[in-house]
């Protein structure tokens, strides 16, 4: 256990505006709760973007405090936040730190002023916020709006963290929606996305039976993400068998290329043909995150391992068009500051010595709640590869399964999901992806 002297002393710079301050990140932000220390969180590390037609988003009343380092707000609806003075700074809307034209900060940072205090601060009419600072001749202009948005109180984040958290599925009915109302009705894309979010899984349903036509689908949402398979890849039988899915035999649950830095997000299946003549090959499918969780409860010191030890994924394979020597280490489980999992790889196919570890590896194969897909020509299963894990069963007999697969990136799915869920819902949060974002 840490000396909680030891860690007043390290924020004892910070709240005093020393300049050399060490990073607020090499302080366990387990102490930071403990002693009750709100570390000062840049915009970009904010919580999600909130809908500001919130009850309670008036302010009552904000003074300065906190040796003038701290503007302590008050909201109608009777909750409080705070906000550091240098993230005012920081979070400062005027045309001269802003661009509003591309939205983005322009103040070059270094000529900030290493120690900020608050000097005085004054509120408008229209919701503005006038904020100057001793240090600097500068009066910065922040809307309530955008406080409200981006609190960082324990309050705002702790009810951010239930928004957000993932609701695990029992009931393995497959939500469908069609193209045909995709294509032509915005309603039908953001309901087609928030399935992907929610549940993991949704079935595209109508879609032509065309080669690359999951371009256009895929469209909808952002670019394809390329592979060292392409930017879209055949799942048929192959002659020249680079991968374990060009063949017949059962493939075991995957996360696919967990050799990648940046692991594809959310993964598209569209099949062509797929004939009735043949027996098997179907899609099984199983929440990782659910399984983790579990996982962590039955077995709490192999989970921590699986946390902590990192793993061997390889792909190596010379005789191919393209050649592949691709070699990663990292844990199979990765946690943010609350111990929530943010991260979640498993690639039985991939992993390199040391060995899996076998607990988790019965946990995944005999969870009970797979979902199990066969895919009929027009389909389109579409899954977010970051948290499902899916496998395949054999298939025999005379015909032919001839799917086309290909990925869209977790950032740009989420940010066409946030979008329209705040032209059409209200800015609902979107539950964890899976792209080890520490919200």
């Amino acid at each position: 256990m840490l000396c909680v002297s030891r860690i007043l002393s390290a924020f004892t710079p910070i709240i005093q505006g020393n300049s050399r301050a060490p990073s607020l990140r090499k302080v366990p932000l387990k102490a930071c709760r403990q002693l009750n220390i709100t570390p000062v969180w840049p915009i970009h590390n904010a919580l999600q973007v909130r809908s500001t037609h919130e009850p309670g988003g008036v302010i009552e009343e904000a003074n300065i405090t906190g040796n003038r380092k701290i503007l302590s707000v008050k909201w109608r609806n009777g909750e409080f936040a705070s906000f550091h003075s240098k993230w005012l700074r920081f979070n400062c809307l005027c045309s001269k730190c802003n661009d509003h034209t591309s939205k983005s900060w322009i103040w070059p940072a270094h000529q900030v002023p290493l120690e900020l205090t608050l000097k005085s601060m004054t509120t408008t009419d229209n919701g503005e916020i006038h904020v100057q600072w001793n240090e600097e001749e500068h009066e910065g202009i922040i809307t309530k709006d955008h406080l409200l948005q981006h609190s960082y109180s324990e309050e705002n984040r702790r009810r951010l963290r239930e928004e957000t958290k993932l609701q695990f599925q029992t009931d393995m009915t497959l939500p469908e929606v069609s193209w045909l109302d995709v294509e032509k009705c915005e309603d039908a894309l953001y309901r087609w996305l928030r399935n992907i979010s929610d549940k993991g899984i949704c079935l595209l349903t109508d879609v032509p039976a065309e080669h690359h036509y999951a371009r256009k689908v895929l469209s909808k949402i952002g670019s394809l993400t390329g592979t060292l398979y392409g930017d879209i890849w055949d799942v048929k039988l192959h002659k020249n068998i680079i991968n374990a899915a060009y063949g017949r035999q059962a493939l075991l649950f995957h996360t696919d290329l967990a050799i990648y830095e940046a692991q594809p997000g959310i993964q598209f299946l569209h099949c062509l043909k797929f004939d009735d003549t043949l027996e098997g090959g179907e899609t099984l499918f199983v929440d990782l995150y659910h399984i983790a969780e579990l996982f962590r409860t039955d077995y709490p010191e192999d989970f921590r391992i699986l946390t902590e030890v990192p793993f061997t994924f390889t792909r190596i394979h010379y005789d191919r068009a393209d050649p592949v020597h691709m070699i990663l280490r990292k844990p199979l489980i990765r946690l943010n500051d609350d111990n929530r999992i943010i991260s979640v790889t498993w690639h039985e196919h991939e992993l390199g010595p040391p060995l899996v570890n076998e607990l988790f590896a019965r946990a995944i194969n005999e969870f009970p709640y797979k979902r199990s897909v066969r895919l009929r020509k027009g389909d389109m299963i579409c899954f977010n590869n970051r948290r499902l894990a899916h496998s395949r069963n054999a298939f025999v007999g005379k015909g032919e399964r001839h799917l086309q697969g290909c990925y869209v990136n977790s950032d740009d799915f989420k940010s066409k999901l946030m979008y329209l869920s705040h032209k059409l819902d209200n800015g609902r949060p979107v539950c964890h992806i899976g792209n080890t974002d520490w919200t």
